[in-house]
């Protein structure tokens, strides 16, 4: 049931699913262990982190630590096909990628996610820190979770 609601959904599913999501926050639902990449990074040193894992979007962050945009498989992949492995992640990322706060609802997050058009959403703290990504992956499997466990 969750997996249609959170592909196309249908009325039921949908029910299925808010209700599955009743009571958390984004902080019970985000990725913490992920890669950052600086925003002056090459796209060739992104290909290496694609590659070396699992993660497929990457929050890029200024010399300061703070979220500048985020930088997916698919923007990375664009980005080699007309500019090379030697431009600069800056040129190929998300600008101003929606961020999201730890504190935010189950149903708001899901929304917010989905109207970004983007696989993940950097998580940032009050203070602006990058706290975590929530990605619909993720999300999912903690819906899937839950719904076993009862």
């Amino acid at each position: 049931a969750f997996f249609i609601f959170l592909g196309a959904g249908s009325e039921a599913s949908a029910v299925a699913t808010r209700m599955a999501g009743r009571g958390l926050q984004v902080s019970q639902m985000m990725v913490t262990q992920f890669q950052t990449i600086p925003v002056h990074a090459t796209l060739a040193h992104a290909v290496d982190l694609l590659l070396a894992g699992e993660q497929r979007e990457f929050p890029v962050i200024d010399n300061l630590g703070r979220t500048e945009g985020l930088l997916t498989r698919d923007n990375l992949i664009l980005g080699l096909s007309r500019r090379g492995p030697q431009a600069t992640v800056a040129d190929a990322m998300t600008q101003s990628a929606p961020t999201v706060a730890p504190t935010l609802g189950f149903q708001e997050a899901l929304e917010r996610l989905r109207a970004s058009g983007l696989p993940a959403l950097p998580v940032v703290d009050a203070g602006g820190a990058l706290v975590g990504l929530l990605t619909m992956d993720n999300i999912t499997d903690l819906l899937l979770v839950r719904r076993a466990v009862g």
